[in-house]
């Protein structure tokens, strides 16, 4: 996979869905839009570049799973949220749950769960129960990736087309529709030796994961549910 085309690809497909918006008289805003984009180009350095070096580390040398990209991936986003004056609220960092929302949202985590294991069933990739591999997969995909895309990149993307940080019905609209798309492509759009390769199976099932993971976010106000939804989901998968 060629890293800066497939980004490119990703960033250019949203930036030309904003310039339709603004042809349409959709309001938007370039310094929380620079923003957004920011945090996606840096994971998508730091994370390739953790699992790179992590035979060069001692303590990470010989695993087969990139837990120093999540690592360097989580501390970049926790990094850039720290200068970014945006609040625990805004990005969700927080254990506070909305009033009236743990039971809606267990629900949508079984559902995610339901879902995912069922696709996983379909596709019949086969299972890999390494204790890595099921240790990995229970605890980082959801710290790094939530942080970022339903975090930080949500958080930007509602400044960038909403009124300030006011969440409203457009702005959580295609603020949402950007950071689902952004999340989905990251797992099945790519440019690989000049050519885009789409992994339909992939798109369908992170697409529709990343929209009831976003859909946690929004109704809760915290990253906690989507963390362990995303985990939890990841590690079923792990059986399939």
């Amino acid at each position: 996979m060629n890293i800066p085309l497939t980004l490119a690809l990703h960033l250019g497909i949203v930036l030309i869905g904003v310039i339709v918006l603004r042809l349409a008289g959709v309001r938007t805003r370039r310094e929380p839009l620079l923003a957004g984009f920011g945090v996606v180009i840096l994971y998508w350095i730091v994370s390739p570049l953790g699992l790179r070096l992590q035979e060069a580390v001692p303590i990470s040398a010989g695993l087969h799973w990139n837990w120093l990209g999540k690592v360097f991936a989580l501390a970049v986003a926790l990094f850039v949220w720290r200068r970014s004056g945006l609040s625990r609220d805004d990005i969700g960092l927080t254990m506070r749950q909305q009033a009236g929302s743990l039971l809606p949202a267990g629900i949508v985590v079984v559902l995610i769960c339901a879902f995912a294991w069922t696709y996983g069933a379909i596709r019949s990739d086969g299972s890999s129960l390494s204790p890595e591999r099921l240790l990995f997969q229970a605890i980082m995909p959801g710290l790094d990736e939530e942080l970022v895309f339903r975090g930080l990149l949500f958080a930007f993307l509602i400044r960038a087309f909403g009124n300030g940080g006011e969440m409203t019905r457009a702005s959580l609209w295609w603020a949402g529709t950007a950071v689902t798309f952004l999340f989905a492509a990251g797992h099945g759009l790519f440019v690989v030796e000049g050519a885009i390769q789409v992994d339909w199976h992939a798109l369908v099932e992170s697409g529709t994961i990343g929209a009831g993971l976003l859909w946690l976010r929004v109704r809760t106000g915290s990253l906690v549910m989507p963390v362990l939804a995303h985990n939890l989901s990841n590690f079923g998968d792990s059986f399939f």
